[in-house]
C-alpha cells in the first residue's frame, strides 16, 4: 500500500496525496460512512429536542441557496422612486412607453448547422415583427449598420461551438446599444417534445424571474423589448 498523509474529502475524491488508487479509495468510503453517520445522528438529536418540546419545537429550516445567500446591497425593491426615475428615460424607454414598436431581426454565425437553422424558424414564429436573414460572410459591423438604415430595433446573433451546438446569444439594442451576450443551453426544439402544440397568434409570455439586482432589472428590460409592452 502507498503511504501519504491524510487529505480532505474534496470533490467525491479523499485524500489527494495518497498515491496508491485503491488506499484512497478506501479512505474516501470511509469518511463518507463516518459522514452519514454524523448526519443521522444530528438528525436523531434534532427529532428527540423536537418531541420533548412538543408543539413549542422549532421548526427545522432547510438550508437552500435563497436562504443562505448574502445581502445584495443593488437589490432592487418595490416602489424604488430612484430606479423609476431612471426608467423613464434610459435606452428602453422609448418601447416601453409604446413610441417603438420592436422589429427584429435574427441571424447565426457564418456556417450555420442545420439545428441552429430549425432554431432561427421557431425563433421568428414566437417572436411578434420577427425576420431572419442569411448572414453569409457579412461582418458584425456591416450587419449593423444594414439594420439601422432598415428599421430594425434589435438584433439577435446565435453562434455555436465546435460541436454545432447553440452556444451564445448576442443581442444588440438599435442603433446605439447596449449589447449583451447571454449563454444558451440546454436547447430542445419544440418537434423533440412529445404532445407539443401548434404555435399561435398570442402574444409570447416573457418569465423574467431572478432578475432583482439593478443589473439584472436591467438586462430584464433589454429582454422584454422583444415583444410589444
Amino acid at each position: 500500500m502507498g503511504k501519504g498523509r491524510l487529505g480532505a474529502v474534496n470533490g467525491g475524491r479523499a485524500a489527494p496525496d495518497i498515491k496508491n488508487k485503491i488506499k484512497r479509495q478506501q479512505v474516501y468510503h470511509k469518511l463518507k460512512r463516518e459522514g452519514g453517520k454524523a448526519q443521522r445522528k444530528a438528525r436523531a438529536l434534532r427529532q428527540k429536542e423536537a418531541e420533548a418540546l412538543g408543539e413549542a419545537a422549532p421548526a427545522h429550516v432547510q438550508r437552500t441557496l435563497d436562504n443562505t445567500r448574502e445581502a445584495d446591497d443593488t437589490m432592487v425593491q418595490p416602489g424604488d422612486e430612484e430606479v423609476a426615475a431612471e426608467d423613464s428615460f434610459d435606452e428602453f424607454s422609448a418601447h416601453f412607453s409604446g413610441d417603438v414598436p420592436p422589429r427584429t431581426l435574427v441571424t447565426t454565425g457564418r456556417y450555420p448547422s442545420d439545428k441552429l437553422l430549425g432554431f432561427m424558424e421557431e425563433m421568428v414564429t414566437l417572436l411578434p415583427n420577427c425576420e431572419y436573414r442569411q448572414r453569409g460572410a457579412v461582418p458584425l459591423k456591416q450587419l449593423v449598420d444594414a439594420c439601422n438604415e432598415r428599421g430594425f430595433t434589435s438584433l439577435l446573433v446565435f453562434t455555436e461551438n465546435k460541436e454545432k451546438k447553440p452556444q451564445s446569444l448576442w443581442l444588440v439594442k438599435l442603433p446605439y446599444g447596449p449589447t449583451a451576450r447571454f449563454k444558451v443551453s440546454s436547447l430542445v426544439l419544440p418537434k423533440r417534445i412529445a404532445g407539443h402544440g401548434r404555435p399561435t397568434a398570442h402574444r409570447p409570455e416573457l418569465i423574467l424571474n431572478s432578475f432583482g439586482t439593478r443589473l439584472g432589472h436591467r438586462l430584464g428590460r433589454m429582454l422584454a423589448r422583444r415583444t410589444p409592452p
